[in-house]
């Protein structure tokens, strides 16, 4: 959390660009975050509370990589890309894709742990949004979608 906390201080409490929080929250697991972290979308000014939940959710999609995931793997990679999406009669969402490669194949907890609750309905919830975790032979998925008022500032 105390990078996200860092990243909106040095936007002067105005929010957290979504490369840098992606960029910070997955350089703690894996030095250095490319090439095998891919991160990839517009420029996007994140609101500093959904900051927060968004570094707690690639916090715990990082820690997950490292620990039973692709990074566990000198072959493993990820790819976390983000896009806005809309019509012009309609508000933007904002689309978030997290997706495992070349580790090994993603298996279903045998129960439910707190990490998946985080992924799954506390952080999806707290950004109005809903979220979903595919457990797949090349590896894990979590996709996440919420409206992009009030959770992007600018971009």
């Amino acid at each position: 959390m105390s990078y996200t906390h860092d990243l909106v201080a040095e936007e002067e409490w105005r929010g957290a660009r979504l490369l840098d929080l992606a960029g910070r929250q997955l350089s703690h697991f894996i030095e250095p975050v490319p090439p095998r972290v891919e991160l990839d979308g517009p420029e996007l000014l994140i609101a500093p509370a959904a900051a927060q939940q968004l570094g707690l959710a690639l916090h715990e999609l990082g820690a997950n990589a490292v620990e039973h995931g692709s990074l566990k793997t000198l072959q493993g990679k990820v790819s976390f890309q983000w896009r806005l999406e809309g019509t012009l009669s309609a508000q933007p969402w904002l689309h978030l894709h997290w997706r495992e490669l070349n580790g090994p194949p993603a298996k279903p907890p045998q129960r439910k742990k707190f990490g998946t609750l985080v992924l799954e309905r506390l952080v999806p919830d707290g950004l109005a949004g809903s979220a979903t975790l595919s457990f797949e032979e090349p590896g894990l998925t979590w996709t996440c979608e919420m409206p992009s008022n009030p959770i992007v500032v600018a971009s």
